[in-house]
């Protein structure tokens, strides 16, 4: 999986978010109060739902390192993430690099 494939979903959340916003304010500027009031409503729904999908990620390899560093989780969450997780050593697939180079 490509970072463009990983992170598409959350991209699109934002340009989705940021297109909203710009509606809700046009409908602002031009009095459309209650308009507006519903506008800010479907905001409010799509900032929960990409809220949402950032605490999914939030202890997801690609994202700890960067949320140990912005305090965002303490080393001891991380820890108890990790201790949580399944082993799954039984699904494993081992190798042996010297049968591999033998076939070459």
């Amino acid at each position: 999986m490509t970072t463009e494939t990983a992170f598409a979903p959350a991209t699109a959340g934002v340009l989705e978010f940021a297109d909203r916003f710009i509606e809700t304010l046009s409908l602002f500027n031009q009095g459309s109060t209650l308009i507006f009031a519903l506008k800010i409503g479907s905001l409010y729904s799509t900032m929960s739902l990409l809220h949402e999908a950032i605490q999914e990620k939030k202890f997801d390899v690609r994202m700890l390192e960067k949320n140990l560093v912005r305090n965002t989780v303490t080393d001891k969450e991380a820890k108890a993430a990790r201790d949580a997780l399944p082993d799954d050593a039984e699904n494993a697939a081992y190798i042996n690099l010297d049968e591999i180079a033998e076939q070459k």
